[in-house]
């Protein structure tokens, strides 16, 4: 996603630093998504509101998606990990409650992807060049993750699956043992 080139200049190159970020257009940006109903099993009776999701930033590393607004339940979790890093920095997607697939026909092999209404979830870096006289400069670079046509995030319904196989034997095979044996009271 990003390169990175450097010129140190005549004092040469002292340190090179770097720092991701996430970054939200703004606060309570209404996703494409909604939780499904409050289920046995499933999603928690709570409350909800509405059942769609917003994000909302939790801190420069990381973004929740909550349920109908900024106290709502959490959704889903989006972290960045090794924040300064530029080789080992990555990005993990958490799924905390059961996304709503709408009608897909009980096709539970379908995937929606995590789209913005309005505005954008980026990642950020910034890199700082310092010279051995201290001298430092420094610049940044937005790219965007997810807006209201493209996402690098998507929730498959992978749904249940059952297989039933009937055993060998005969019915005959079953034995019921029932003991007629009186016990003292």
């Amino acid at each position: 996603l990003f390169s990175v080139s450097t010129e140190a200049g005549e004092d040469e190159q002292d340190s090179l630093t770097h720092a991701f970020e996430l970054v939200l257009s703004g606060e309570g940006l209404e996703t494409n998504l909604q939780v499904t109903p409050t289920a046995t099993g499933g999603n928690p009776n709570v409350a909800y509101g509405d059942h769609i999701i917003y994000l909302y930033t939790v801190s420069p590393t990381v973004i929740e998606g909550r349920v109908g607004g900024e106290f709502g339940p959490i959704a889903l979790r989006i972290t960045l990990n090794n924040p300064t890093s530029l080789s080992d920095a990555s990005i993990t997607v958490e799924q905390i409650l059961a996304i709503d697939h709408g009608d897909d026909g009980d096709d539970y092999d379908t995937e929606l992807p995590l789209l913005l209404e309005d505005g954008t979830l980026g990642v950020k870096l910034t890199s700082t060049l310092t010279d051995n006289d201290a001298d430092s400069d420094d610049d940044d670079h937005t790219v965007t993750l997810i807006d209201d046509e493209e996402s690098f995030v998507s929730f498959d319904d992978d749904g249940p699956a059952i297989d039933v196989v009937g055993g060998q034997g005969q019915v005959s095979a079953l034995a019921l043992n029932l003991d007629e044996t009186l016990s003292a009271l």
